[in-house]
């Protein structure tokens, strides 16, 4: 999977919530349609809202906790590049040594690399 190719989002936040994270999902969007579907943790008797993994480093982290729980190293790589008369950060997520996500923003990657780990 090219998960380069997935933009921050409520895809890509549900993606992980059902790839990753390994949750059932419940319920359809929120009535207001704001805070995305509805999910069950595989350890939790009560339901939760998908979580913005793709643009909260809290939400991202938690990604991280449940990998580390199933023994799966992670590293992650923050370089400044300069093009032209910018400067941008290049992020670079490892999910054991083989699954990388690249992103301008830790969050953003560690999904990618989530994914493209789940998915490889």
């Amino acid at each position: 999977m090219q998960t380069e190719m997935y933009p921050e989002g409520k895809r890509l936040d549900c993606l992980v919530a059902e790839k990753v994270m390994m949750w059932s999902r419940v319920d359809e969007d929120s009535p207001d349609g704001k805070r995305g579907c509805k999910w069950l943790k595989p350890d939790a008797g009560k339901g939760l809202y998908t979580p913005g993994f793709s643009s909260g480093i809290a939400e991202a982290w938690l990604i991280v906790d449940e990998l580390a729980k199933k023994g799966i190293s992670f590293q992650l790589e923050v370089n400044s590049v300069q093009e032209n008369d910018r400067r941008m950060q290049v992020v670079k997520a490892v999910f054991g040594r083989k699954f990388a996500g690249m992103a301008n923003t830790v969050p953003l990657a560690i999904c990618r690399a989530a994914l493209s780990m789940v998915d490889d």
